[in-house]
Parts: structure tokens; C-alpha cells; sequence
């Protein structure tokens, strides 16, 4: 039996020199450029993106109106860096029907006043953040939560 011969490597140290500098400079060069911007770039801190969020919010609740009807009365950013929103429910009787329901679909009304998945409110926020919603009636509250977590740009 004769024994398996391997084929002799070409040595061709320029071309492998040459594969190597164009290797390098393609991928290299890049990650370096993105490694160094990296450290360079400041972060934004959360407190001014939230602030940004919630005039994006604003604009949007004013061109937008929650359910169509109901009025937003305040925004806020709280100590805990929490966009809220006030929103006034404006007829007696939505309001009447919201308070006979239970909490779970109080719930559900309440997302009537929150923005889009898709909207600009969300691209500002900061990842896993989202707004808060206090529902009410001539200050009587009815129900507060979050709105469901839209996609951010951070």
C-alpha cells in the first residue's frame, strides 16, 4: 500500500502578502475607522433623550388626538425618567362605560389613547422604554399603564 502523498503548497509568498494587504484593508480598516468612532462618540444621556421623546409625543398627540376625541392635559417625565401623559376622557358616557368595566379591560381603553407601535414617539425613546398613560375623567382616575413597547433607534 502506498502512502497518501499530499500535494506540495505553491509557494508564492507575494501573492499571499498581497491577499493579506487587501484582506486587511478591506475588512480591517473599516472595523478600525467603526471601533474608533466608537470611543470617540458620546452617548446621549437618557434625561435628554426622554425630553426629545416627549415633544415628539406632544407633537404627535396635538396632530393625532387620543381615540380621536379625548384631550391630552399634561406630559411629564418623572424622577424615575418615565415619559406619562395625561389624557382627559372628554364624554360622560365613555367615561361611564370605561369605570363599569373591569381593570383588564380598562386596560384596553386605555391603549386607545397610546401612539402607534410604528410612530416617531417610539424611535425616540430609549430601548425598553415606552409611555405611560394616565387615563381620567374630571380628575377622577381610571385606569393608568404603559402602552405597548414600540422599536427605538437606540
Amino acid at each position: 500500500m502506498s502512502a497518501l502523498r499530499l500535494p506540495q503548497t505553491l509557494h508564492f509568498p507575494w501573492v499571499r502578502r498581497r491577499t493579506l494587504l487587501i484582506c486587511t484593508l478591506i475588512v480591517g480598516l473599516p472595523l478600525a475607522l467603526i471601533g474608533v468612532a466608537r470611543i470617540l462618540a458620546t452617548d446621549i444621556p437618557k434625561s435628554d433623550r426622554m425630553e426629545v421623546a416627549r415633544a415628539v409625543l406632544e407633537e404627535h398627540v396635538r396632530r393625532n388626538p387620543p381615540n380621536k376625541e379625548w384631550t391630552m392635559t399634561e406630559t411629564r417625565i418623572t424622577d424615575d425618567l418615565k415619559l406619562e401623559m395625561d389624557v382627559d376622557v372628554t364624554n360622560y358616557d365613555q367615561a361611564q362605560v370605561i369605570l363599569s368595566r373591569s381593570g383588564r379591560i380598562r386596560y384596553s381603553y386605555m391603549k386607545l389613547a397610546c401612539p402607534e407601535p410604528g410612530s416617531a414617539v417610539f424611535g425616540h425613546l430609549p430601548e425598553r422604554e415606552t409611555v405611560w398613560i394616565n387615563l381620567h375623567y374630571n380628575n377622577r382616575p381610571i385606569v393608568t399603564g404603559a402602552c405597548p413597547i414600540g422599536k427605538s433607534i437606540f
